[in-house]
């Protein structure tokens, strides 16, 4: 246990409440870092700055855990580790699943990456991206312009309402670009390919 934090329940010493002030700086050291082990981990984070410069450092370790953001912009790096995982994170993000079929949901700004099983990944906001990883990953695109490609793997990827970008990766993928003047690509295998309403390029190559 670092500076700055308790156990805020005396009789439960697995429970560790930290809170960590500011730094005055714009370079892209974290201001917290944390990293787990390996149990089942429950993580709870605000940055309260509005600011992502201050971000945190969340290393979860193997296991089964959960990370929930609570804030409107998040500005973390948070690595999942092997389990599978479930992970929230705001705005500004970069969130990596690794080993585990996890679930991700991701606010916009964010870049999110699934790993090598069957991920599933929400993405949400303008500017976000989103790359599946190996495995049979399920993506869901939200209400903005977003980039979402599934990887290596028999892939289902479904954009929002914005101009999206779907790129499928190798293996037998779906495609559909819903609302807006997506681009959907394929890639090798055989893939279905939709580009729903709007003025869409639909291309496999």
């Amino acid at each position: 246990m670092g500076e700055s934090c308790s156990h805020p329940d005396g009789a439960d010493r697995t429970k560790v409440s930290c809170t960590v002030p500011t730094l005055e700086s714009q370079d892209p050291y974290a201001t917290l870092k944390v990293a787990l082990g390996d149990n089942d981990d429950t993580v709870t984070y605000d940055n309260a700055t509005d600011q992502t410069y201050n971000f945190a450092s969340l290393d979860l370790g193997d296991g089964k855990d959960t990370l929930t953001h609570t804030g409107r912009v998040d500005g973390n790096g948070v690595t999942g580790g092997t389990g599978d995982d479930t992970l929230t994170v705001g705005q500004f993000a970069v969130v990596l699943g690794g080993g585990g079929k996890d679930t991700i949901r991701a606010a916009g700004g964010s870049i999110a990456q699934g790993g090598n099983d069957n991920d599933t990944v929400y993405s949400s906001g303008s500017e976000s991206a989103v790359d599946g990883g190996s495995g049979d990953d399920l993506i869901h695109g939200g209400d903005a312009r977003q980039s979402l490609s599934g990887g290596d793997g028999n892939d289902r990827i479904t954009g929002g309402t914005g101009n999206d970008f779907l790129y499928g990766g190798r293996g037998n993928d779906t495609l559909y670009g819903n609302s807006g003047n997506d681009t959907v690509y394929g890639n090798s295998g055989d893939d279905a390919l939709y580009g729903g309403p709007g003025t869409d390029i639909v291309r496999q190559d």
